[in-house]
């Protein structure tokens, strides 16, 4: 599937070219599909939870129960687990946030720094011996367009550091989930005598936001009162001060967009941080929720007269055979 960015102008045009002939080609197939591996991973996942309950429920006494015992309190340990990867999730957040805030302190003055050099190279430029409005309008828009670029630049490389470590926690975590699955699989086979599907829970982070940059002069009383002063000034002496002005304000407007392009990044990271902890949290959920609802279901079975005990084994023998025919539909499901 095509990927989507900061979108603008002819961009978002070859944009949607591209996304219309994705749908036009492979849209619905590619939806089709991720909707049948979730279903798959849905059906799975009610299957270990009726199998469970019912072994679970006929686990009744001696080393059988011990053995249930045992298995629930692995799932006590995943559940613990679950809440130290959101921890992780948060801690690595704040440490992106610290990184960013200060690349931004180190990296604002030195931009300015650079940005300063540059305008300079351009007061010596074509400019040089025009009028003191001319100098001021016209490299004031080049000034501009230097901050901007120095401001961008900084951005997208900050964000791709930021997409790069939130993406490697993302990683981290789901690998330690589907390990921490691996042994719930292992679990059942060797204390209940299982073969539990266990599936692994599917989702990513992915977000995007257009980001508009402001660069137009925030001039109070006494600058509109100095600048009209600097136009009118004659000749060399208009000229220079024109520049010198330009000069003193390359800086604060260059840090001011690193300022602004910060502001945006922390409110991303704050954004993506609290959709990670969330992810992380249900994945554990989905994990493990419906292993511990059979595990509950069970313990009612246990203790349930013999009338409703078979009440209870009936309906799990039908949402056994429901969810098989479930399973055989999407099986046989062709995408398109």
């Amino acid at each position: 599937m095509p990927r989507c960015g900061s979108l603008t102008g002819t961009g978002f045009a070859a944009f949607a070219v591209d996304f219309t002939a994705y749908l036009a080609e492979r849209g619905s197939s590619d939806l089709a599909a991720s909707a049948t591996a979730h279903g798959r991973r849905i059906a799975r996942s009610l299957l270990d939870e009726v199998a469970l309950t019912r072994r679970a429920a006929q686990m009744r006494a001696g080393d059988a129960a011990a053995r249930v015992e045992q298995f629930s309190a692995r799932l006590a340990e995943a559940a613990v687990h679950g809440r130290d990867a959101v921890a992780i999730a948060n801690a690595e957040s704040a440490r992106l946030l610290f990184a960013l805030n200060d690349a931004a302190g180190a990296d604002g003055p030195r931009l300015a720094r650079q940005v300063t050099a540059q305008l300079a190279a351009m007061l010596d430029g074509d400019l040089r011996a025009a009028a003191p409005g001319e100098i001021e309008q016209g490299d004031r828009e080049r000034l501009a367009a230097l901050a901007v670029a120095a401001a961008d630049a900084w951005r997208q490389d900050q964000r791709e550091r930021i997409e790069q470590g939130l993406a490697a926690v993302d990683a981290r975590l789901a690998a330690g989930l589907k390990a921490e699955l691996d042994v719930l699989r292992g679990s059942a086979a060797k204390l209940l005598g299982l073969d539990l599907a266990v599936p692994e829970p599917g989702g990513r982070l992915a977000e995007d936001r257009r980001f508009f940059y402001t660069t137009a002069e925030d001039a109070g009383q006494t600058e509109l009162l100095a600048g009209a002063v600097r136009r009118r000034l004659p000749g060399e002496l208009g000229r220079r001060a024109a520049r010198e002005h330009l000069r003193r304000e390359a800086p604060g407007l260059v840090e001011s967009q690193v300022g602004r392009a910060r502001g945006d990044l922390q409110y991303r990271l704050a954004q993506a941080a609290r959709a990670l902890a969330r992810v992380t949290e249900q994945r554990y959920a989905d994990g493990t929720g419906r292993m511990q609802a059979a595990l509950r279901a069970a313990a009612g079975m246990r203790t349930a007269s013999d009338a409703e005990a078979a009440r209870m084994e009936r309906e799990l023998t039908a949402r056994e055979s429901a969810l098989h025919r479930v399973l055989g539909l999407l099986d046989s499901a062709q995408p398109g």
